[in-house]
């Protein structure tokens, strides 16, 4: 979903790399877009180990996804979820590499979009829970097919 058709009714987890882009203002689109979501009162959420990858304080909109202690999820559990969406999706090869840290964060967000009491489960059941990544690549790769998000949301049910 491109920046001007991203409606404001849906819940957003982003990447470090976008909160990082709002913060250096090297995409205006994007800023004014998070900017208009601002005035509005919306929020922007983001896992909390994003905030270790983000340099510099991360402006008040950007909220960290509140998470259960007893809902974290494990490297193994991830390890297991991309290869299953892997297999899924016959992602192989040089592809499979070059995903795996892309892969291993949609099903972290997927995770922690379904449990975290900041989401109300009917934006998880009405598909209005977005994960923004600058990334565009990995996720076309993946979800820009009903039957592709499908697939990782069965890999993360499974697992999780």
């Amino acid at each position: 979903m491109q920046i001007h058709n991203m409606p404001h009714d849906h819940v957003y987890i982003c990447g470090a790399n976008l909160i990082i882009t709002y913060n250096t203002n090297e995409n205006t689109y994007w800023t004014q877009w998070v900017n208009q979501r601002k005035t509005i009162g919306k929020q922007l959420f983001y896992l909390p180990r994003t905030a270790a990858e983000v340099l510099g304080a991360i402006d008040p909109i950007f909220v960290p996804l509140s998470i259960d202690k007893g809902d974290v999820l494990n490297e193994k559990t991830t390890d297991l979820v991309y290869e299953e969406i892997c297999t899924l999706l016959a992602i192989q090869g040089n592809v499979k590499r070059k995903l795996k840290t892309d892969l291993k964060l949609i099903a972290e967000v997927g995770f922690y979009a379904a449990s975290s009491k900041d989401i109300a489960d009917d934006d998880v059941l009405q598909s209005r829970v977005v994960f923004a990544s600058a990334n565009f690549k990995c996720i076309k790769r993946v979800l820009n097919t009903p039957e592709k998000r499908e697939a990782v949301e069965k890999a993360i049910d499974h697992h999780g």
